[in-house]
């Protein structure tokens, strides 16, 4: 905030020049004003006895400035002598109401005001910073040991932990940042115990789906019936495995959500990885007894396109190749089907159109 600046006192000043000063003086004054009064607020909220002290002093100088000022009033309807006196009087010392002399001249305590009102935005707003700054903390570190308090007591689990980081807590003086290894720890804490809840949140959400798991499965284990039928039906050499009961699985816990986490926690897990399991053992069914069907289809693609080869060569009904594609499609097409011998069957059709059709094996 500068201050306007006053001429020398030997300067002439003409009605427009000192009309200029005049207004310049004004609103520069109103603006200290305003600044000393969110000063003097600020400091009796968060500043020191000293700048309490100092924003007294910037009071007590703002007033002398502020009538010495006033002079300036109307002086550009004054006379040249009348502006002269004026300007004269800007040059002699500043005085408070008791008579203490606070600057040599009006340009001097203005330059002073500006100074010290500068240096005390500067260390209120540092101080006011450090405060929010301060108080945020607060915040961030009594959120995170309430939350955890809260889900440490659903949970069964680092009570004491979390009880002994708030005890500490308690031991702090609040007009300070907490300490950072202490927010750290609280936050960590925090957040160990939100992602346990969400885990937990997670499993019993499942549970609570169990009906429609259990639905799921049951229709599962229904088509993997079918196909095995289907596979055994089709397939001479069908895998060995029997289709797991969804039936056997037990009911799931009842009312966990109205006990304790650590007493259902276990039976909750076990219950869910039953499932897991007996849908898990359903899928590499349902992979082993459609793989032979699978082989079996892929099987008879591979025979008809080589018939179509050896077709677009003129030799399907070839002697030496007719056989063998009878062979092999009626293997192909039998039930059950022998994929082994089916297998060998393709493999000696391929080669020997290859052979006839290429000269290659």
């Amino acid at each position: 905030m500068t201050a306007p600046a006053i001429p020398p006192k030997d300067t002439s000043l003409d009605r427009k020049a000192a009309a200029a000063i005049a207004a310049e003086l004004d609103a520069w004054v109103a603006a200290v004003a305003s600044e000393l009064l969110d000063l003097e607020q600020d400091a009796q909220a968060s500043g020191s006895d000293a700048q309490r002290t100092d924003v007294a002093a910037a009071f007590t100088l703002w007033r002398a400035v502020s009538e010495r000022t006033e002079q300036w009033d109307g002086v550009g309807g004054a006379n040249g002598g009348g502006r002269a006196a004026v300007l004269a009087s800007a040059w002699t010392p500043i005085t408070s109401d008791a008579g203490e002399v606070l600057a040599p001249d009006l340009a001097d305590a203005m330059t002073f005001l500006a100074a010290l009102v500068e240096r005390l935005r500067t260390q209120l707003e540092s101080q006011r910073q450090v405060a929010v700054s301060t108080a945020e903390a607060w915040l961030t570190l009594d959120g995170d040991l309430h939350q955890a308090a809260q889900a440490a007591a659903r949970l069964g689990q680092e009570v004491r932990h979390v009880a002994e980081l708030e005890a500490e807590a308690g031991r702090q003086i609040r007009s300070v940042h907490p300490p950072a290894d202490l927010t750290t720890r609280a936050a960590a804490v925090r957040a160990r115990l939100d992602t346990a809840e969400a885990e937990r949140e997670g499993l019993l959400g499942r549970l609570d789906a169990a009906s429609s798991l259990l639905a799921d499965l049951d229709a599962k284990e229904a088509a993997v019936r079918a196909l095995a039928e289907r596979c055994r039906a089709k397939i001479a050499d069908a895998p060995p495995l029997a289709v797991p009961s969804i039936a056997a699985i037990a009911p799931p816990p009842d009312g966990v959500r109205d006990h304790p986490w650590p007493a259902v926690e276990a039976p909750v897990r076990t219950w869910l990885q039953q499932t897991e399991r007996a849908g898990a053992a359903l899928d590499e069914a349902a992979r082993r007894f459609q793989a032979p069907l699978t082989r079996r289809e892929e099987l008879r693609g591979l025979l008809q396109a080589f018939r179509d080869k050896a077709a677009s060569a003129g030799l399907a009904e070839h002697e030496a190749l007719d056989p063998l594609y009878t062979a092999a499609r009626d293997t192909l097409w039998s039930a059950p089907c022998d994929l082994a011998v089916a297998q060998s069957q393709v493999d000696e059709y391929v080669r020997t159109v290859n052979t006839m059709m290429h000269g290659v094996g």
